[in-house]
């Protein structure tokens, strides 16, 4: 079948199913890209965009652009809690080192740059999923509103609570981890003078290895004007209605009793009306990705603790990496799928694990080229077993 007449739905757009169905359509695929939201919306926090990310947005065309309203990381530097003793200062230098900037950022600016690279006459809102079936061997999708698209390839971006993957493979059961997280986001001058300290491009405090306390934050804006903090804290557990809260700021100075000043007064200075708690829970990652004409990726298959700053990466290398197979293999796409998942699974997986053990990911050394140094769309190939 021609790359014209190949039909693919999308069912989600994210940042994985955004950036598939962008790569798609360069590639001279038919793409339909569903989405269950009635728009998009400047939603989210700040957010790390990693080399192995950014190689993505070149290919998009969207680098030189988006470097124009991000922060690139100098060094990535990591504090003892209570004495303030640098532990690490790395040298990102990630254009020489990995081949990309390693930029900070906020979420919602750049979910606005890869939707905007997605065909606008092709996406398709009020798409709320409700069911799936095969007719006549091709893939016909029902959604809330009461209509149905019919394709020959869907790819299933739809999130931690997919309704594809529950419909083909179980719903995972979600394990608390014992431990939330808060954001942050506040207008800068509320740090006192501490917004001018050249270590607030990127920090990190590290508490006692193995209590998986941690406070980092960082500029996402040239401007400087607004700042970003991320906790994690310990917490027996979640006893709220869906995954986040009211933020619970003196909870964090409890979890960091004793803090150096420094680190007590970023955490003083988080606002709680601009601040919120979330839960921290881990699923184990799926062994099978595809099922016939379906295959999925990003948080429906991997949901990813957000410890590493990967969560965002992992599912635009998904996007990337299916979009590349496809386009290799459009004729035998059982083959594509097959290469995909044996480009992808693995991968994930040692990553998602090094999120759960998240205490010694560049605390007192830098072992990062694993991650930044991959290339999704230009690395090596790995072929399917036989």
């Amino acid at each position: 079948m021609s790359k014209s007449n190949l039909r693919i739905a999308v069912v989600g757009a994210g940042l994985g199913g955004s950036t598939a169905a962008a790569l798609l359509q360069r590639q001279g695929f038919h793409v339909t890209l569903y989405e269950q939201a009635p728009a998009f919306a400047r939603v989210g926090a700040a957010i790390h965009l990693g080399p192995n990310l950014v190689k993505v947005l070149r290919v998009l065309g969207l680098e030189q652009e988006f470097l124009k309203s991000s922060v690139a990381m100098q060094n990535w530097v990591s504090r003892e809690w209570d004495t303030g003793e640098i532990l690490l200062n790395y040298d990102v230098d990630g254009e020489n080192r990995f081949g990309a900037h390693y930029l900070q950022a906020h979420r919602g600016d750049f979910h606005e740059a890869v939707t905007g690279a997605v065909d606008p006459a092709t996406v398709a809102f009020n798409k709320k999923l409700v069911g799936y079936e095969l007719k006549d061997g091709k893939p016909e999708l029902s959604f809330e509103d009461g209509t149905t698209a019919t394709a020959d390839i869907v790819i299933g971006a739809d999130g931690v609570n997919s309704k594809l993957r529950t419909i083909l493979a179980g719903a995972p059961k979600p394990i608390f981890m014992k431990q939330v997280a808060h954001r942050s986001i506040f207008p800068t001058e509320l740090l006192g003078q501490l917004a001018d300290q050249e270590t607030g491009l990127y920090t990190k405090w590290w508490g006692e290895k193995g209590e998986h306390r941690m406070v980092n934050h960082y500029f996402f804006t040239p401007d400087r004007k607004e700042f970003f903090v991320y906790t994690s804290t310990p917490r027996e557990s979640w006893d709220f209605e869906g995954s986040s809260a009211p933020a619970d700021i003196d909870s964090i100075l409890r979890a960091f009793d004793g803090a150096h000043p420094d680190l007590v007064q970023v955490i003083k200075a988080m606002p709680p009306e601009r601040s919120s708690m979330w839960s921290q829970f881990i699923c184990e990652p799926l062994e099978s990705w595809t099922h016939g004409p379906i295959a999925m990726l990003g948080d429906a298959v991997h949901p990813m603790p957000p410890y590493l700053g990967q969560g965002a990466a992992m599912a635009v290398e998904d996007g990337a990496m299916l979009a590349r197979c496809i386009t290799a293999f459009p004729n035998d796409i059982d083959h594509a799928f097959r290469v995909y998942e044996a480009n992808r699974i693995a991968r994930t997986a040692k990553v998602q694990y090094t999120a759960r053990n998240h205490d010694i990911w560049l605390r007192d050394f830098a072992d990062p080229d694993w991650i930044f140094g991959y290339d999704a769309w230009g690395g090596p190939l790995e072929q399917a077993a036989a």
